[in-house]
């Protein structure tokens, strides 16, 4: 999760005469867990419960998330769609190679 601009001097350090600086929060952060996850409920909480997203399966786990949806629909890939494109219109950043993959489990 990047770190806006103005908070930089919150997350830096001097050290051997060099100034160091996070742009985006680390996992050996006390905090950065807890802020992570608190930012991922309420992503997932508008995701599902606005009629505008509609994604009523989205779970997530850390940083993985899931879909459910029934046997030869597209719902999975609408919810899949759905998150990707609102990630990025409201500029939160998804690794391109971990962004997608759907198993089917089942026949």
């Amino acid at each position: 999760m990047a770190i806006h601009s103005e908070d930089h001097f919150l997350f830096g350090m001097f050290w051997q005469g060099q100034y160091f600086i996070d742009t985006a929060l680390s996992f050996g952060l006390q905090s950065a867990p807890f802020t992570f996850t608190s930012i991922a409920d309420l992503l997932q909480w508008i995701l599902e419960n606005t009629s505008y997203y509609n994604t009523p399966f989205l779970e997530y786990y850390l940083d993985d998330s899931i879909t459910l949806g029934p046997l030869s629909t597209n719902a999975c890939h609408h919810d899949v769609s759905s998150c990707i494109h609102t990630f990025a219109d409201w500029g939160i950043p998804l690794h391109p190679c971990n962004s997608v993959i759907l198993f089917l489990l089942g026949s």
